[in-house]
C-alpha cells in the first residue's frame, strides 16, 4: 500500500485551530453547512463506517469537500486499535480497518490523507505504523512541525486528563470551552477540537454512533464565532498535504 500523501512544503499556522468531525453523522453535518460557511470554518471529517454510507451520503460529502473541507479517514468499523492489536497484531488491524477504509474511499473518488484512530486508543507502535500511509495522523495538539514528509504533532497524543470540549459542552460548560479556545489564541498555539454529531434538540443519532456524542447547532455556532472572533485560524493541514491520482497498491 502507498500512501496518497503528497509533502508540500508550506508553514502550519499559529494560532489554530484544528475542527474535526468523527464517526459518520453524515447528513447532520452536512444540515450544518450553512453554519460553517458563514464562519468560513475549515473541517476535517474523519468518516468510519464508508462502506455502509448510502450514495446520498456520499454525495454529502462531497459537497462538504467542494466547501472546502477535508475528508478523512477514521477506520473501517471504529475499532479499538489498541486492543484489536493486542489481540491479533498490528498487521490485522492495518489489513482489517486501515487499508480496506482507504480502498472503499478511494472507489468512491476520496482519497484520504488524514486519519484518526477511534477514541484516540493507540500507542507509538500503532502510529508508527499507520503513519507512512497518510500524510497526517491525528494525535494531539500544541505545536505541529512539517518533518520527512509528515506532518508531526506534539506531543504524540492529547493529554488524557483533558475533558473533550463536547463532553463539557454535554456537562454545561460551553463558557469553559470558549474560554479554552481563547486562552489557545493568547498563548499562540495549536488546539485540537473534536466534535462528532451535531445534532438539532430532538433528533435521533445516527445509527452506530455516540448518542451521547453530540453538539447542537446553536453550540456550533457559538465555538465557531469565539475561533472567528478570535482572529485564529482552521488549520486543517491541507495545504501541506497534497491528494495524488493514484490508486492503491
Amino acid at each position: 500500500m502507498q500512501p496518497f500523501g503528497k509533502f508540500l512544503d508550506r508553514d502550519v499556522r499559529y494560532p489554530h485551530v484544528h475542527l474535526c468531525f468523527d464517526d459518520h453523522s453524515v447528513s447532520h453535518w452536512h444540515a450544518a453547512r450553512p453554519i460553517l460557511k458563514a464562519h468560513r470554518a475549515e473541517a476535517v471529517f474523519y468518516v468510519d463506517s464508508f462502506h455502509e454510507l448510502t450514495d446520498e451520503e456520499v454525495g454529502m460529502l462531497s459537497d462538504l469537500r467542494e466547501d472546502g473541507h477535508v475528508i478523512g479517514c477514521h477506520g473501517k468499523n471504529h475499532r479499538d486499535a489498541l486492543a484489536y492489536s493486542k489481540r491479533f497484531d498490528i498487521d490485522r488491524y492495518l489489513n482489517d480497518e486501515v487499508i480496506p477504509a482507504m480502498e472503499e474511499m478511494a472507489v468512491a473518488g476520496f482519497e484520504p490523507t488524514h486519519f484518526a484512530f477511534p477514541e484516540f486508543r493507540f500507542d507509538d507502535t500503532l502510529h508508527a505504523a499507520v503513519e507512512p500511509l497518510f500524510c497526517f495522523v491525528r494525535s494531539g495538539s500544541m505545536k505541529t512541525s512539517l518533518s520527512g514528509g509528515r506532518i508531526v504533532p506534539s506531543p504524540s497524543r492529547l493529554d488524557r486528563m483533558e475533558t473533550p470540549p463536547e463532553t463539557r459542552i454535554r456537562q454545561g460548560d460551553l463558557t469553559g470551552v470558549l474560554e479554552t479556545l481563547r486562552r489557545g489564541v493568547d498563548e499562540r498555539i495549536g488546539t485540537t477540537v473534536i466534535f462528532h454529531d451535531i445534532r438539532p434538540v430532538g433528533a435521533r443519532a445516527h445509527a452506530g454512533t455516540h448518542a451521547r456524542a453530540h453538539i447542537t447547532p446553536e453550540e456550533l455556532d457559538s465555538v465557531l464565532k469565539t475561533i472567528t472572533e478570535s482572529g485564529c485560524a482552521y488549520e486543517t493541514f491541507s495545504g501541506s498535504c497534497g491528494e495524488s491520482t493514484d490508486t492503491p497498491d
